[in-house]
């Protein structure tokens, strides 16, 4: 095969982790006009493209522009297995795919295969079958998704985040404690509740001083009350605090 030295020399390089494929010219047989065949071929080429699993794609127009008449003659030929593999190798590409189309009795049937350069092993054969052409349209994108199923996805590897970063995205995606924070509140609205019982109880006191012996049984009545009141401010606001604290601690 001749032209295989001009391939190896012309075919661009696979760009990127993604791996690359060459596509030969659908082939139409059996009362298929060509002009169909090619349109489908530009289809496949798009479908190919769209599926992301590959970087470099070289379709028949391009091995065209690449080769002579005398060495596209010889590149139609090619048509076993490990010539398609010999093919794709001198093409720089891990895969090669063909597709073929003919017509049986009203119907189309529409045939493909994906080779590994590699080894010269077919991966995967498929066919679709259809009433019209215009169900055909729809068949590049099925047969090329079944077709590479094979090839695994490249995508990139998620950098790690830095461990502060995990961390905090670990503390937020945590639920809240409600338990704990209820306790922190009862604590706090405890505390503020004791200090205005001992406010209150310090005024009256400093208020029984003030009057000393001119105090009346009526004065010394409400001071009293006042102080008492204070004194269960003082008590409640403390226990509240304690039940929060306590809360608070053993809340897991």
């Amino acid at each position: 095969m001749p032209f295989l030295i001009c391939l190896l020399l012309a075919a661009p390089a696979a760009t990127g982790e993604k791996p690359g494929l060459a596509m030969m010219d659908m082939k139409a047989v059996h009362g298929v006009p060509e002009s169909l065949a090619q349109v489908l071929n530009e289809s496949f080429l798009v479908a190919l493209k769209d599926s992301g699993k590959l970087g470099n794609i070289v379709g028949g127009s391009d091995l065209r522009a690449m080769l002579d008449l005398e060495q596209q003659k010889t590149a139609l030929g090619c048509a076993d297995d490990s010539c398609l593999a010999e093919l794709g190798g001198a093409l720089g590409v891990p895969y090669l795919f063909t597709a073929s189309l003919a017509k049986v009795g009203k119907s189309f049937v529409m045939h493909t295969k994906l080779v590994s350069v590699e080894d010269a092993k077919v991966l995967s054969r498929g066919m679709k079958t259809v009433k019209s052409e215009d169900d055909l349209l729809a068949l590049p994108k099925l047969l090329v998704d079944e077709a590479l199923t094979v090839i695994p996805s490249q995508e990139p590897t998620a950098v790690s985040a830095p461990k502060t970063g995990a961390v905090a995205a670990e503390a937020s995606s945590k639920p809240i404690n409600w338990l704990r924070w209820t306790g922190l509140g009862l604590s706090v609205i405890g505390a503020s509740v004791a200090e205005a019982g001992y406010s209150t109880a310090r005024a009256a006191q400093g208020t029984y001083d003030e009057l000393g012996d001119a105090a009346t049984s009526t004065d010394f009545n409400k001071l009293n009350g006042k102080v008492e009141d204070a004194n269960l401010l003082w008590l409640g606001g403390l226990s509240g605090a304690a039940v929060g604290i306590v809360l608070a601690v053993l809340a897991p």
